[in-house]
């Protein structure tokens, strides 16, 4: 009989014959391997079923190796069983050769993953480092909400749905709103009526584009207060990566009083050039800043040529130190002074008369102090 058929032949001796055919003996070892063999094929069909589940487990292949090495130990019950009756050795040997091969592969891939696998923290481990992220992110917390409540700017954060979820009170003391009634509302509360229906719109192309910038840049922008009142605002767009809930956060800034003082000193410079007086303005270093049509008429100088100079130039030595020491004087009270100082005198129009006057929109808009001097025809 050749190799291969003594490998797939059944004439050998049952293994009942080793039992003596004994009841008690036979059926023991009969119903324990088929229960080892149903409990090893249920085991690799667990195993896989956990993974197709779990597609974020590393060391997946290993598990793949359990679940062959366990399944084909399981084979090797069931021709334990069947060698009972017939004498199919060679079969019975076929499948422990691979059993053999799966569970030596097994055993390599264990010993390698060894090291990595004592790495892995353990439970105790887990929780201490979730215990201490924990305090931080309450201490973090703790700060941020320290700051918000300290910082004027009024801050919002909205999530990707529009919806508020995070307010400071300068942002309640700014809207008129207290926080429960902002917390889970529509940004688009705060958005004047009129251009209420747009804001989604507008929302949703930043959304698709997110990047921390100024709102509506090159527009006048509007906020309305819980009592229905408009007021000019600026804000700037800051994008959130990485927080679940927040996408963006919104810094308002009231500039009603920029805007009033802007427009006072737009009236004030059409005011100045529409008169024939000579007025400019010159900053606590007596360097000219602005020159009206005024002055060019009567000191017969462009703002090409004035801007940027020293005031005193304009004058007579003597009235440039006079100039330069009422200056310094403004300087140090951190007043303006009114009244009149001596003359001035010019190549083309010969003395001029010299007077110092408050001008508070400059003062507010430009510097903290500044010197309003005109020249009047004598």
């Amino acid at each position: 009989m050749s190799l291969i058929e003594n490998l797939f032949s059944d004439q050998f001796m049952p293994h009942g014959y080793c039992y003596m055919w004994a009841p008690e003996v036979l059926w023991t070892h009969v119903l324990s391997d088929a229960l080892i063999a149903i409990s090893y094929f249920s085991i690799p069909l667990s195993l896989v079923a956990f993974l197709k589940k779990r597609d974020d487990i590393k060391f997946s292949n290993v598990f793949y190796l359990f679940s062959a090495f366990i399944f084909l130990c399981g084979v090797t019950h069931i021709f334990s069983i069947i060698t009972v009756w017939h004498g199919t050795y060679g079969l019975s040997g076929i499948a422990k050769i691979a059993t053999a091969i799966v569970s030596f592969f097994t055993a390599v891939a264990v010993w390698r993953l060894i090291p990595v696998a004592v790495a892995i923290p353990s439970q105790k481990q887990l929780e201490r480092q979730v215990a201490e992220r924990t305090r931080e992110l309450e201490q973090k917390t703790a700060r941020l909400e320290l700051v918000l409540g300290k910082i004027s700017p009024a801050v919002i954060g909205v999530d990707g749905y529009g919806r508020i979820k995070l307010v400071n009170p300068a942002a309640t003391g700014l809207f008129g709103y207290s926080e429960a009634e902002l917390i889970g509302q529509p940004v688009e509360i705060l958005v004047p009526a009129n251009v209420r229906e747009r804001h989604p719109s507008h929302r949703a192309v930043f959304y698709s584009d997110m990047k921390s910038r100024p709102m509506g840049q090159g527009r006048e922008l509007y906020a309305e207060r819980k009592d229905g009142s408009h007021f000019p605002v600026e804000i700037g767009l800051t994008a959130v990566e990485d927080d679940p809930e927040l996408v963006v956060i919104a810094t308002i800034v009231d500039v009603s009083e920029r805007v009033k003082v802007a427009s006072e000193r737009r009236r004030l410079i059409a005011t100045i050039e529409a008169v024939d007086d000579g007025i400019f303005s010159v900053d606590m270093m007596g360097t000219i800043e602005t020159w009206t049509p005024g002055a060019e008429t009567i000191f017969g100088m462009g703002q090409e040529k004035a801007i940027g100079w020293p005031a005193p130039s304009c004058c007579r030595a003597r009235m440039a130190r006079r100039v330069a020491s009422r200056l310094s004087w403004i300087a140090w009270r951190k007043v303006i002074p009114c009244g009149i100082m001596s003359c001035a005198t010019n190549t083309r129009t010969g003395m001029r008369q010299i007077s110092a006057c408050p001008s508070p929109p400059f003062a507010t808009c430009v510097v903290w102090l500044r010197a309003r001097l005109s020249w009047r025809r004598t």
